[in-house]
């Protein structure tokens, strides 16, 4: 009898723990290890400040909870759609709970390098060396492994400008926030335009004296609900509108900027950034209009310099008496685990993954990946899971992957894509298309869905995933391990949405998409003018 072969994961969040799942799910054995006492990573929240990141005591999550969840896992229908970060711990705690994996997971046990076996153009194995909770340490040899530890560990400082060793007052990272308490009656200058800083910014300006929002180059804010309260990644991470910007795209990036700019007009509020909506990481906040319309928030241009008690800007505006400047200037990640750094070297954020996931192997073994190390435009949940899901479906032989050279000019591609789509900075090393994403991966396991196969044996089923959110559930209806529950979950993913925000009743119940199909038949005109449009322009020129 062939002996069970073993993956060991390298941390215990949502990563980690949906990799563990589909360990077995492919008959492999998953050994997880998490350097903390507890599973979920940065989603448990602790009030001390330590190495390791938490989200804040406020933090919802920022993608909605059908688009967020795992593909065969709903939410539950009574949690809000946007859910504080106490109720997603319990989904991730619960979805380990139920796809038995806790009993794989070593708390308390922190690897400290990998490296390849001696036979490893043979094997593929790797030896792993690792401290257990009592500080003894160890060392096991394993089939496959896993790198699950995220890219929020590591936080970003900005380089030093002139007179910042002279300021008296404090400086923090958003590392370091947790709740506004100590900034009371404060002066504060917040610096970055991610969600963090839109986290932080929107509640300091409750409590301190004075906000001042610094951003080198402004910012897309899109609101989380559409006007009717929707969530909108619901509305508008959708089939017809990822195909509407393949064909049309100037007029798919048209719509969403006049979307943001309806919810806040970016040149009024002093915000509006020269790049277009699709070249940065959506920024999402509904608090920051009236924030910045109360004045409890006051956008400003990048930092020139400091005095002892002051900050003056690029535009010459000087603030004085600043008691604090919060760095929101994200992060910085490695692999030191790695064969010690070497086998994923990163330089300024930027390394080279093949499918963000392998790194160079040119014995072809592909034995090793990284999960989650990707910055989608939607939930990194999904991403996360199907790229567990082709590892081990590649590592079972199912899946055959591209050559050593094959893979060099991928990455290649992607560096490309990079350079042409998003700003140029350290924050948009890792970002990636999360509708072409998934259905790159999707196609390569044989799993993307495929609407118009249902067009006549189940329209409604078409209905939804043409017209309707891509969800994760899309990506189980077929190809390896299917989910028989995958139908259900994509029909009744908007009866769920609704259930969590609807906690009275009103006397004439509101029945979400009554107009649905008017306003959709609009689109369906929209997109095949656009095609039109589209194939008279090919002709033309």
């Amino acid at each position: 009898m062939e002996k069970t072969k073993r993956c060991a994961i390298i941390g215990g969040s949502i990563s980690g723990l949906t990799s563990a799942k589909w360990a077995k799910e492919y008959g492999i054995e998953p050994v997880v290890f998490e350097a903390t006492a507890h599973i979920g990573g940065l989603w448990l929240y602790k009030e001390e400040d330590g190495d390791l990141p938490t989200v804040m005591k406020s933090t919802v999550i920022n993608s909605s909870k059908e688009c967020a969840a795992l593909s065969d896992y709903p939410p539950p229908a009574h949690s809000a759609p946007y859910m504080h970060h106490t109720k997603f711990y319990e989904y991730i705690v619960n979805y380990a709970k139920d796809n038995d994996v806790t009993q794989h997971v070593k708390l308390n046990h922190r690897v400290r390098n990998v490296h390849r076996a001696e036979d490893y153009k043979l094997s593929g194995q790797w030896n792993v060396e690792y401290t257990d909770g009592n500080g003894n340490e160890h060392h096991e040899v394993f089939d496959a492994v896993l790198s699950c530890v995220g890219h929020h560990t590591t936080p970003n400082w900005p380089r030093e400008w002139p007179g910042q060793g002279g300021f008296r007052g404090r400086f923090s990272h958003a590392h370091s926030y947790k709740k506004p308490s100590g900034f009371e009656d404060k002066v504060v200058v917040v610096v970055g335009a991610g969600n963090s800083a839109m986290d932080i910014i929107c509640e300091l300006g409750r409590v301190s004296k004075q906000v001042y929002w610094s951003t080198r180059r402004g910012a897309w804010i899109s609101p989380k609900c559409t006007d009717s309260g929707w969530p909108v990644d619901m509305a508008l991470q959708r089939r017809i509108f990822y195909h509407l910007s393949k064909v049309a795209p100037w007029l798919m990036e048209k719509y969403v900027r006049d979307k943001h700019n309806r919810h806040l007009d970016h040149e009024l509020y002093g915000i509006r950034p020269t790049h277009g909506v699709f070249n940065q990481h959506p920024t999402a906040s509904d608090e920051l209009p009236i924030r910045i319309a109360s004045g409890l928030v006051l956008p400003c241009a990048d930092i020139k310099s400091f005095g002892e008690r002051s900050v003056e800007f690029v535009d010459g505006k000087v603030v004085e008496d600043v008691d604090e400047v919060v760095f929101a200037t994200g992060y910085k990640f490695a692999f030191p685990f790695l064969e010690n750094g070497k086998l994923v070297p990163v330089v300024e954020n930027k390394c080279r993954l093949y499918k963000q996931m392998y790194p160079k192997d040119e014995d072809g073994k592909n034995t090793c990946a990284v999960i989650g190390l990707v910055q989608p435009l939607g939930s990194i949940l999904p991403v996360s899971e199907l790229q567990a899901r082709l590892f081990f479906d590649a590592f079972t032989g199912r899946t055959k992957l591209p050559t050593f050279e094959g893979m060099e000019r991928a990455n290649d591609e992607y560096q490309q894509f990079l350079l042409h789509n998003f700003v140029n900075s350290q924050r948009y090393t890792i970002e990636i298309d999360y509708m072409a994403y998934m259905n790159e991966i999707g196609d390569m396991l044989g799993c993307s869905p495929r609407p118009f196969d249902y067009c006549f044996s189940d329209p409604k089923l078409f209905y939804r995933m043409i017209f309707g959110a891509e969800l994760p559930y899309a990506f189980r209806l077929r190809g390896p391990h299917p989910w028989r529950g995958a139908r259900k979950a994509i029909l009744e993913a908007n009866k769920r949405v609704e259930m969590g925000i609807r906690k009275r009743a009103t006397a004439t119940p509101f029945v979400y998409g009554k107009d649905y199909g008017v306003y959709m038949l609009y689109m369906v005109v929209f997109l095949g003018l656009a095609l039109f449009a589209n194939f008279v322009v090919g002709l033309v020129f």
